[in-house]
């Protein structure tokens, strides 16, 4: 392409983006580049309370004016140019913000070692724009911890009939991250969200449930909170060995094994053990 004398400084770069773009709007391999995420958020539901209302109290067939909220989950959708998806996707149209300060920031941690069984670990962060404290509420009402995170790319087409970039359709966005979002963070200023690899869940306890330390099978009182053994697998015939009881009332001495009890030992010994039997 011929340029006429003096429409640029000497030695300055043509700065036609490749993509189709207007000069100056976006780096030679940035033009057009846009990245969106999806977290899953979970809103807990509480009881419902039923009452009876005497007669008159309000007009027969009214609508309550009380609603009981209920457990749900939504999805929270942001980008950080801009996005919004077409009328003939099958999500239909659905905006993204531009409140993603940026797309992520993510390690990865690979084994090397041909001989072990290793899992790539990744781990990272993504950080919204909290403008006009618009997350407040979300992050009181809603956990996002443990629930599904996706990042996906795409890029705009730069209309020049028009003079402005057009977004793709949903289902040209590519997935460049597939994971779990671990407990935000807020502030003022913005809603940090931290992201894992999928080996997040195995990283989280399968037994919830926990001593309440009152005593007897609840355990002392500094064993309140803490997760009680819970044994999976094994039979009488090939039960799990080595399994090292919890003594959860040192005045009856009591102990907790997490299953059912097929052999006790004690220092390899099994006879010098006065065992008087299992309880529920």
């Amino acid at each position: 392409m011929m340029r006429p004398v003096g429409s640029a400084p000497a030695g300055d770069r043509h700065r036609r983006d490749p993509s189709g773009g207007p000069a100056g709007m976006a780096g030679p391999d940035l033009g057009g580049l846009f990245h969106c995420l999806e977290i899953e958020a979970r809103l807990p539901g509480s009881a419902t309370v039923a009452e009876d209302r005497g007669a008159g109290a309000a007009p027969a067939g009214a609508l309550a004016r009380r609603l009981s909220p209920r457990e749900n989950t939504t999805v929270i959708r942001v980008s950080d140019a801009g996005y919004r998806s077409a009328p003939t996707d099958t999500m239909g149209v659905v905006p993204y913000p531009p409140l993603l300060e940026s797309a992520f920031a993510l390690d990865r941690e690979v084994g090397l070692a041909p001989s072990q069984a290793n899992a790539t670990v990744a781990w990272g962060r993504a950080t919204l724009i909290n403008a006009d404290r618009r997350w407040d509420a979300v992050a009181g009402a809603y956990n996002a911890d443990g629930r599904r995170a996706r990042v996906l790319a795409g890029r705009k087409r730069w209309d020049a009939g028009r003079g402005l970039w057009v977004d793709p359709p949903y289902a040209a966005l590519r997935e460049v991250f597939a994971g779990i979002a671990e407990p935000w963070s807020l502030t003022e200023a913005a809603l940090s969200v931290p992201l894992r690899d999928i080996s997040y869940w195995l990283e989280r306890p399968l037994q919830a449930n926990t001593y309440a330390g009152t005593g007897g099978y609840e355990g002392t009182a500094d064993m309140a909170g803490q997760i009680r053994p819970r044994a999976w697998g094994g039979t009488v015939d090939a039960p799990i060995r080595q399994v090292t009881p919890m003594l959860i009332d040192p005045v009856a001495r009591i102990y907790d094994a997490g299953g059912r009890v097929v052999t006790l030992y004690e220092s390899g010994d099994p006879t010098n053990i006065p065992y008087a039997g299992d309880v529920s």
